[in-house]
């Protein structure tokens, strides 16, 4: 099962395709994306924002038509719930929270899943629901330079333990 960290969004050519700080990417990476045999994207990271609610939510559906599977942010004013694949025989519930965005959201329409215990209880509640044999967090955290995790950090990786989680995975720099 290949998974990987988007940290860009589809928001169209209208939009402006741009780098860093503030990125927008045509819709056609996720060709490659699907020729390299991802299948899960999380999208909980500090630049699904850069683009405002349309481009997240633009980027959950160009990802959708391009049958690559996401978590991380809720639609709708829902809550982002858990992910759950079946592969080679496995059941897995993956879950995605991000420390935060570079962008402040303005709309109730699009839900950033962020890293708080109560969302990390929440969230593994609800995955364990779905009687995953594998249960996997990931989460966007950290300090640029920092090679060993902070105090933070080792705080929400214990608090997702401690409610279920098989694997905690973290994503950022």
């Amino acid at each position: 099962l290949v998974v990987a960290n988007l940290e860009t969004v589809f928001a169209g050519e209208k939009s402006g395709y741009a780098g860093y700080p503030s990125f927008n990417t045509p819709d056609s990476l996720t060709d490659a994306l699907n020729e390299l045999g991802v299948e899960v994207t999380t999208l909980a990271n500090n630049h699904i924002l850069d683009r405002g609610a349309f481009g997240a939510r633009r980027t959950t559906e160009v990802l959708d038509k391009a049958g690559i599977l996401w978590t991380g942010l809720g639609l709708d004013g829902e809550d982002g719930r858990p992910l759950l694949v079946e592969r080679f025989g496995l059941r897995w519930a993956l879950l995605s929270y991000s420390y935060g965005s570079n962008r402040v959201l303005t709309s109730s329409d699009v839900r950033l899943n962020t890293i708080s215990e109560s969302a990390i209880a929440k969230g593994l509640k609800k995955a364990q629901l779905l009687s995953p044999d594998l249960t996997v967090v990931c989460f966007h955290w950290g300090n640029e330079y920092q090679y060993a995790p902070s105090i933070h950090q080792k705080k929400a990786a214990d608090s997702a333990f401690a409610e279920g989680a098989d694997l905690v995975i973290g994503t950022h720099p």
